[in-house]
């Protein structure tokens, strides 16, 4: 399982070097790719042309958890 994980996650990390702009804007600034086979999302933010992921969060929390998260970047 952690091999699938894992192999999810370097998917979305190719699809965020190519396609950095595709998703939208979710929260101010951040724009979020979810995992394909889990319910994790990956945040990340521009700057220029370098995209920074800030974090990954579990989809199942409470959305205000993740809205303190997101505030306090």
């Amino acid at each position: 399982m952690a091999e699938r994980f894992l192999e999810d996650y370097d998917t979305i990390l190719e699809f965020i070097r190519h396609s950095a702009e595709s998703p939208r804007v979710q929260l101010r600034k951040f724009r979020r790719v979810l995992f394909k086979h889990f319910p994790f999302a990956v945040w990340y933010e521009l700057e220029g042309r370098t995209a920074v992921i800030l974090f990954v969060s579990d989809c199942r929390q409470n959305p205000r958890k993740l809205r303190r998260i997101q505030r306090a970047r």
